[in-house]
Formats: structure tokens, C-alpha cells, sequence
């Protein structure tokens, strides 16, 4: 339990380890030891990841979001599907749409899937709320450039206005009329963007990114309890990107599915602010006792 917890939450290198449990325990243990235990405990947490992914399915709102992962020095996918108190790694051959079409398969089409514009998501069967801190970080980057059109100028000023009044609106109580009365004002001013005839290419590009979320950008309005941002999905895929740079990745496909499980499981616990030793021994106990 002190390896799961050192490797996976405080994301220690196996060698220093290795070395800490010698200078702290009197422990010699060799790092091919440590894999082998790493290995057993994925095992063991069989259980708990697939009822990771249940919680994950039967979320009304929930999230989804992708990284690159090297595996064997191939570039892989490590992708993140969460709600507000688990997450789901799983780290795949591919980018491609077929990966959120299974993990994400037999949901309710009325959940809310919070995500950024990438394409793999877009046709899923779900309810969608675009990331607003995608476009906003996307025209602001325009309009921070040197050669910036007063055309993009004054998109940006109409972007920053709609998003505004979205997070005040979003922050009330919901009341589905008086919600849908704003929704569909907003949706009157961006689709006035739409067909507005811009001549600058920095405008264009962004109008062409609010047209292709186009009243994704508004969901939160008429469903409660849905973000305007995927913030939530980047802050549970970080601590995969803080391993990726510590261990550049995974030697093996197996090796792969091992961190997926088992971080799946630690990171989920600390989500839910579970007692990480006392839960531990729960998910371990319970495994050893059903074999």
C-alpha cells in the first residue's frame, strides 16, 4: 500500500522507490519486484475499475478528455472519462472516436457530455456543452497578435459579453423558462456571428470554431448542474501528464494497463476523499477474500 501510494499519488520513480523503502523500512526490494506487486494490485482492483466506469456510464453529466502517452516509444492515447467524484483512465492504440463510442456506450442520450471540439466526440449520441475556456483561450490568442483585424478585435469583445452573460445565468437557480428565454437569445447572437460576412482571416477562423459548436456552446443553460468549461476533465487527466513527463510513458501494453487500473482506482479515491490507506485495504482484502 505505501508503493501504490508513493507511485501512483505522490508519482515516485520506481528506482527512488526501491530506495526509500530500504532507507525507511530496511526493506531490499529490486524495481522488477515493484512491477511485479504493481501488476498483482491491478489485478486485484478489477473490480473497483469496472465500477469506475458503471459510475462513469450512469452519470447524468459527465466528461471527456485525451492525452498522448508513449508506449514501447509509440505514440498512444491516454484518455479521461470522468463525473464529479471518479475517473476512468484508459490508455489506447488510437485517437479515434471508436474509443468514447465504447467506453461511453449504452448511456442514457439525455446525459450531458462536457468536452472540448475535438471531432471524435462530436457525433456521440449525448446532449453536448462545448468548452468555453477553449474558444475564449483560442480568440484571445488572436486578438493578442500583432497583425490583429479590428474585425477580430470586436469578435472577441462579443465572444467575451455572451460568455459573461452565460456564467451569470448558469450561476442562479434553475428555472427552465427563465433559462430558456436567455438561451435562446444567446443563441440569436451567436448565430448572428455565424452569418456574419467577416473579410479578416483571424475573425474567420474563430467564427468557423463557434460555428461548428453552434448551440453546443449554450447546453448549460438548459440542463442544470452543467459546467461551461471542461476544466474538470484537464485537472483529472493532469496527474497522467505529470507521470508521462517523470516516466516517459509505458514500456509495454500491459504495462499500460496496469497504470490505467491502478490510477483509476487511487485517483478516484482521492476524488471522492475516501481514507486512501483504510479503502486500500478494503479493495485489497475483498479481492484476496473472493479468491
Amino acid at each position: 500500500m505505501q508503493v501504490l501510494v508513493w507511485k501512483y499519488l505522490c508519482r515516485i520513480p520506481l528506482n527512488i522507490i526501491v530506495s526509500l523503502l530500504e532507507i525507511t523500512y530496511d526493506v531490499h526490494v529490486s524495481a522488477g519486484t515493484l512491477v511485479l506487486f504493481l501488476k498483482r494490485t491491478s489485478q486485484y482492483f478489477g473490480k473497483p475499475y469496472d465500477q469506475i466506469l458503471k459510475e462513469v456510464r450512469a452519470a447524468p453529466v459527465k466528461h471527456a478528455d485525451e492525452t498522448s502517452w508513449r508506449v514501447n516509444g509509440i505514440n498512444n492515447w491516454c484518455w479521461a472519462f470522468l463525473k464529479q467524484d471518479a475517473v476512468y483512465y484508459t490508455i489506447e492504440e488510437t485517437r479515434g472516436k471508436g474509443v468514447p463510442e465504447r467506453i461511453l456506450k449504452n448511456c442514457h442520450p439525455e446525459d450531458v457530455l462536457v468536452r472540448d471540439d475535438y471531432a471524435g466526440y462530436k457525433k456521440l449520441p449525448f446532449v453536448h456543452q462545448s468548452c468555453w475556456a477553449h474558444l475564449l483561450r483560442e480568440s484571445h490568442k488572436e486578438v493578442t497578435q500583432k497583425t490583429v483585424s479590428m474585425e477580430m478585435k470586436q469578435l472577441h469583445q462579443e465572444i467575451k459579453h455572451i460568455y459573461q452573460q452565460l456564467e451569470q445565468s448558469v450561476t442562479k437557480p434553475f428555472v427552465k423558462e427563465e433559462r430558456q428565454k436567455i438561451h435562446d437569445e444567446l443563441l440569436r447572437q451567436l448565430h448572428a456571428i455565424i452569418i456574419t460576412g467577416y473579410i479578416s482571416e483571424d475573425a474567420k477562423r474563430i467564427q468557423y470554431r463557434i460555428a461548428a459548436q453552434n448551440k453546443n456552446l449554450l447546453t448549460a443553460l438548459l440542463y442544470a448542474n452543467v459546467p461551461l468549461t471542461n476544466n474538470a476533465a484537464e485537472r483529472a487527466i493532469r496527474p497522467m501528464v505529470v507521470t508521462r513527463k517523470i516516466s516517459g510513458g509505458s514500456r509495454s501494453r500491459q504495462g499500460a494497463k496496469i497504470h490505467a487500473i491502478n490510477m483509476s482506482v487511487l485517483q478516484t479515491m482521492k476524488m471522492k476523499q475516501q481514507s486512501i490507506i483504510p479503502t486500500l485495504q478494503k479493495h485489497i482484502f475483498t479481492a484476496l477474500s473472493n479468491n
